[in-house]
């Protein structure tokens, strides 16, 4: 979801079901994708296409001072990712992938937040791995790849800071995956917004009256390009939420099923090595989850099984819902009688279904939500025995206190951990990185 604006998706969900109950509409009538879209979809009245976008995109990254253009040889002596058998591995291994959104470069600062208080880049990744995590979603919006533009939303007092000065998003976002890399963190690329100040898209889809698809794939295969060398760089994913789309319509502007597989093809045309994440949708036709089980934003993989994504490899593929409690929205299946005990079905329903259908692997790509709220916290270790129980891993959202409905891992001070977020989350497995790495030295030389 959004970074702090996260509640106005979700009241905007929640109108759209009291909508739906009052009027007796169909989800075909009150879901965003029923709203006229732009033609921009072919881009025909556009200058800017695939092409012109592709160079955009290059150039900004050819203006960043430094820019270190590795060989993929290092990323191909690293881990070796796949799916199978709806397990992720690793050089042949299961591998738990237990991560945190750490939000920020989406937004209109372009850098991950939290550096303007008295904490730095290094210190914050410190603390992500003393908790236990093993990776990093690091959300990103399309215009603010395709501006690269100064960072300044950190203190510059701080030390470890200063390395910022005068620097770009994207010599940032280098920063943080060197870092990362350091501490044995594993790095997924989340295209979280088409514009740094719209959230939430009213349309819900990988393009806009500003975007077109062409834009996405150029910043996508530029990524590709720009950190397929990058060992711990393991993953795309492609588009957050889109609630707007539908899934196995066969229709090409609005069938995000048929979007994801062009986009994912074209991330792995350029580094073949990268796991393409996609989401479900909201709750449009084809596939639709309404009345008392309806679904949050990114949630709905209803439709994956009589219309799943072809990758050009399928060992690539991970499905990523997107799962949050009432502290979110207060789903009518958050108050039957039965909760908590209720939500395996809710979440069969929704997702899980997936497990039994196709060789994919399942990573929730956000859940979390407040854990001050009792019924929040039932919830949340309701999922996490659910995710214990059919073996997927997830991304907690987030790091940053100032998720407004979920708050964060760590307290307002950016310091404090959230105790017991971290007791609920705690109870899920990570892989260690570091010997997972040395396994593969000892096996592969």
């Amino acid at each position: 979801m959004g970074a702090p604006t996260k509640r106005v998706a979700a009241l905007l969900a929640t109108a759209l079901v009291l909508a739906a109950a009052a009027g007796g509409a169909s989800a075909a009538a009150v879901a965003p994708a029923a709203a006229a879209a732009p033609d921009v979809f072919h881009a025909t009245d556009r200058a800017m296409d695939t092409a012109a976008a592709a160079a955009d995109v290059d150039a900004a990254v050819d203006r960043v001072d430094g820019v270190e253009r590795r060989s993929t040889a290092a990323a191909r002596k690293a881990l070796h990712f796949e799916s199978k058998g709806g397990k992720l591995l690793a050089n042949g291994k299961p591998f738990a992938l237990l991560g945190v959104n750490w939000f920020g470069f989406e937004t209109e600062t372009a850098l991950v937040h939290g550096l303007w208080t008295d904490q730095s880049m290094d210190s914050l990744l410190d603390a992500v791995a003393s908790m236990g995590y093993n990776s990093l979603r690091v959300p990103l919006a399309l215009d603010n790849l395709l501006a690269n533009p100064l960072v300044t939303a950190f203190n510059g007092g701080v030390a470890a800071n200063k390395q910022l000065n005068g620097k770009r998003m994207l010599d940032a976002l280098d920063l943080l995956v060197r870092k990362a890399a350091d501490r044995h963190l594993l790095i997924l690329l989340d295209m979280h917004r088409l514009q740094a100040a719209l959230w939430p898209d009213p349309l819900g889809l990988w393009y806009n009256d500003r975007h077109c698809e062409g834009d996405v794939v150029a910043a996508w295969t530029s990524l590709a390009r720009r950190y397929c060398g990058s060992w711990n760089v393991f993953g795309a994913d492609l588009l957050n939420e889109p609630h707007g789309a539908n899934w196995g319509s066969g229709v090409h502007a609005d069938d995000w099923r048929m979007a994801a597989e062009r986009l994912g093809n074209a991330v792995l045309e350029v580094c073949p090595r990268l796991m393409i994440f996609v989401e479900g949708v909201g709750n449009p036709p084809v596939t639709p989850v309404v009345g008392p089980d309806w679904a949050f934003w990114g949630e709905n993989l209803a439709g994956v099984c009589r219309h799943p994504v072809r990758l050009s490899d399928p060992s690539r593929l991970v499905y990523s819902p997107h799962v949050y409690g009432p502290s979110v929205a207060r789903m009518d299946y958050f108050e039957d009688g039965r909760f908590p005990a209720n939500l395996d079905a809710v979440w069969e329903a929704h997702f899980g279904s997936v497990l039994g259908c196709s060789d994919a692997a399942m990573v929730l790509g956000e859940f979390g939500g407040d854990a001050g709220m009792a019924k929040d916290r039932q919830m949340q270790e309701r999922l996490v025995g659910w995710m214990r129980a059919r073996g997927v891993g997830g991304f907690v959202w987030a790091l940053n206190p100032n998720s407004g409905d979920t708050k964060g891992v760590l307290k307002g001070d950016w310091r404090t951990v959230d105790t017991v977020k971290k007791r609920i989350y705690g109870r899920l497995h990570a892989t260690d990185v570091r010997r997972a790495l040395a396994d593969r030295k000892r096996h592969h030389g």
